[in-house]
């Protein structure tokens, strides 16, 4: 079970965002506690069902580099990260930080990225959405995937 596809949600005034069923059902098939860590990364907020988050984050902890960029990106993705449990209506609560580094507020999309979900301002994802991915085929083809569409 994996997330997938795009969903347009509106947060609350407290910052909460519904999740869809389908979503609640693969969050928990996934982390059986229904707990997912939340996190600032790449103009989004990112969603992780907490046993990948933890996963991560050991993996991370064992990278051994005193690069600037490194430590830079530990703070703002470990730093920024927070542990949510959906309520018993099935939203998450989002808090203003991460609000605010998204660029979400009346609107947000959720997009499923199969072992993680993504919360995007429209305004943002747009662009990237609509954009032409001609030069992702080498990429792709040099991981060994041929993209047959």
């Amino acid at each position: 079970m994996v997330f997938r596809g795009r969903l347009q949600r509106n947060p609350d005034p407290k910052g909460r965002i519904m999740l869809p069923p389908e979503f609640r059902e693969i969050l928990l098939f996934r982390s059986p506690t229904g707990q997912l860590a939340l996190t600032t990364y790449d103009g989004c907020v990112a969603a992780f069902p907490l046993p990948e988050w933890e996963e991560f984050e050991s993996r991370l902890s064992n990278v051994r580099s005193a690069s600037r960029r490194l430590r830079d990106f530990r703070r703002q993705v470990l730093g920024g990260s927070v542990i949510v449990e959906p309520d018993s209506q099935g939203r998450i609560r989002l808090s203003q930080e991460q609000l605010d580094y998204a660029g979400i507020s009346r609107d947000a999309i959720l997009v499923g990225q199969t072992s993680r979900f993504e919360v995007w301002s429209p305004e943002r994802l747009n662009p990237i959405v609509t954009d032409s991915y001609d030069d992702v085929s080498q990429d792709l083809a040099d991981a060994g995937i041929d993209l047959l569409l």
